[in-house]
């Protein structure tokens, strides 16, 4: 009964991106009708693979064993799928947006950004200069090394993690901005682009290049209906070849760790899926262990006091997926920082954060952040909005504060001189 359920939640929601893709086909691009194909990628997929390869064994993560495994947490998993789904197609969108319904932003606004995001754009090879270890990043990923990296060096990679992807997101913006053809963002622009993607050493880094590249050719119309899935799927195919490279030949290769097909599998769901760690939020509201928070709204209340130092606050609270991770291998005697964490998204979050009325705060949220992008008639403030949204699906707004930080800025710097056109109502 449980198995039939899951092929009905998988082709409701495979409905619903067989909508998206005819209307995207067509010529709009709504933020939601975007973003609905990365949330059916992280969260739809793994129904399928569920019912095809079976669900993974996290034979050493006892937490996703349990929840992915119970079946009242299964059951509200796919139904909690289903609803999102409903809410989606309802409320994502108030009016259909096409290519030409967006409008550049003035020249004043354009030499002003234009040479803010050049300094951007190249900022990241600046800091190398001092780094602890220049010579470190002449090895791509070697971050992936920490039990072969000083404490210095992983420090100091956090920064250049933060700026390499504000470099990347600055490389699309001027290609969005400037009137340069794409063969000169190719020999002007890509190669910082480059760059930054190297020094940043993770996949994350090229799924947000990727993703965002392609947003940025259909706005600035180079590719639109069947050449758009086209080159998706090209795009698709050459990031599952280079996936593949990576995980093979850079995170445990290198360290000479030899995985079994099975435990393949597992780390490729635990990537690139977010089910598990639903389906964990979902099994914790259900039970007493494992219990992620300590009480409602705590890693909230990170995101209000970010700012300040944990020396002068011993009890200040962690980010969700430190605490997410302590759940996941059952280990509710230290609830800290263990120097690695689980990638979370903040549907999860909101309901370990709100209970049963993070169920509907969660996609209210996104599709919220979904419709404001759409009210504005402007390349910066619509393909800011789109990855602030696709963010937000993927990962918790810890690890992108700053960008989160910066589209705020955005919109504020464009509400207060009046330059944006609105969607008339």
């Amino acid at each position: 009964m449980l198995e039939f359920y899951n092929i009905i939640t998988f082709a409701f929601l495979s409905i619903l991106s067989l909508y998206y893709l005819k209307s995207i086909i067509q010529g709009q691009i709504n933020i939601g009708h975007i973003a609905y194909f990365v949330y059916y990628i992280a969260f739809a997929i793994p129904i399928l693979l569920d019912l095809v390869l079976g669900i993974p064994v996290y034979s050493n993560r006892p937490g996703f064993k349990l929840a992915t495994n119970d079946t009242h947490t299964i059951f509200i998993y796919d139904t909690y799928m289903i609803f999102i789904g409903i809410l989606w197609f309802l409320f994502s969108t108030k009016k259909k947006l096409r290519y030409s319904d967006i409008e550049k932003s003035n020249r004043r606004q354009q030499k002003l950004f234009k040479g803010i995001l050049w300094i951007l754009v190249v900022f990241p090879i600046l800091l190398v200069l001092f780094a602890p270890e220049a010579g470190f990043y002449l090895d791509y990923g070697a971050i992936n090394q920490k039990q072969l990296v000083s404490q210095k060096i992983i420090d100091f990679h956090g920064i250049i993690h933060l700026f390499s992807l504000i470099s990347i997101v600055s490389g699309i913006l001027i290609l969005l901005i400037d009137k340069m053809k794409f063969n000169r963002f190719l020999m002007l622009v890509m190669p910082w682009v480059f760059i930054a993607i190297w020094l940043n050493g993770k996949r994350s880094a090229v799924v947000i290049f990727i993703a965002l590249l392609i947003i940025s050719l259909v706005i600035k119309g180079y590719i639109q209906g069947w050449k758009l899935v086209i080159f998706t799927f090209i795009c698709l195919i050459l990031f599952l070849g280079y996936n593949t490279f990576y995980t093979n030949q850079i995170k445990y290769e290198t360290l000479d760790v030899k995985l079994t097909q099975a435990e393949k599998y597992q780390n490729f769901r635990i990537n690139y899926g977010r089910d598990d760690v639903t389906k964990l939020s979902i099994y914790s509201m259900l039970n007493d262990k494992p219990e992620i928070l300590d009480y409602p709204g705590q890693s909230i209340l990170f995101y209000l006091t970010f700012y300040v130092p944990r020396e002068l606050w011993n009890n200040k609270p962690w980010t969700y997926p430190v605490y997410l991770t302590s759940a996941v291998f059952m280990n509710r005697v230290d609830s800290g920082y263990i120097g690695w964490t689980m990638t979370t998204s903040w549907f999860e979050e909101a309901i370990s954060n709100f209970g049963i009325f993070g169920f509907l705060i969660g996609p209210a949220l996104l599709l919220f952040l979904c419709r404001l992008g759409d009210r504005y008639q402007n390349r910066i403030i619509h393909t800011a909005t789109l990855l602030i949204v696709i963010l937000f699906i993927m990962l918790p707004l810890s690890s992108f504060i700053p960008l989160f930080l910066i589209w705020m800025i955005i919109l504020i710097y464009f509400q207060k001189f009046n330059n944006v056109i609105k969607v008339s109502n």
